[in-house]
């Protein structure tokens, strides 16, 4: 597969390089190399493209937790948001979240922070989140049936992170707990 090929099947199966990257579990800069004819593909990654091309359900999870801050602009009068009411739900400073708001509209936003939002889409008005020591999400973990893997994939952080959660070694944080809620 060319390096054209490539970014070609990247737009289409709708892959940043970095979930690409982490999806093959190699380093971001391979998949650069690859793209600019540097590095060639080999065999077993062309088959694991093939596979993940394949899985529409990790790509439709993959999609979720995306939003760019123009999307966010939208959301916030679609759900009866005002900006002091997102700052609120995600335990956020009101400038923070202008300031978040003031990028440029078609940067991404954080995923444990998009997933934050969109549990909040459930709600029928804003709420004020609590965060959750390590005995909680050590239960939430057990009881959701994920792996700390599993977890740490789907929030965009490190499997470090989600290891200090689970021993309590770290609090887990209002934003992240909103977005726990949409992974079960």
């Amino acid at each position: 597969m060319s390096g054209d090929e490539l970014k070609a099947w990247m737009q289409v199966n709708d892959y940043s390089v970095r979930e690409l990257a982490h999806d093959l579990a190699v380093h971001w800069t391979a998949v650069y190399q690859w793209m600019a004819g540097v590095m060639r593909l080999t065999e077993i990654n062309v088959r694991a493209l093939q596979a993940l091309a394949a899985d529409s359900a990790a790509r439709e999870r993959r999609v979720a937790a995306r939003m760019t801050v123009g999307a966010l602009r939208e959301w916030l009068p679609t759900h009866a948001y005002a900006v002091e009411d997102l700052a609120d739900a995600l335990d956020m400073a009101p400038r923070a979240v202008e300031k978040l708001l003031a990028r440029h509209m078609d940067e991404e936003l954080p995923r444990p922070l998009v997933l934050a939002v969109r549990s909040l889409e459930c709600s029928p008005r804003p709420i004020r989140p609590v965060g959750m020591d390590g005995a909680e999400f050590a239960a939430w973990l057990g009881a959701s049936g994920q792996t700390q893997r599993d977890v740490a994939d789907a929030l965009g952080v490190s499997i470090g992170a989600v290891s200090r959660w689970n021993a309590g070694t770290r609090g887990v944080s209002p934003m992240v707990r909103l977005a726990l809620r949409t992974l079960g």
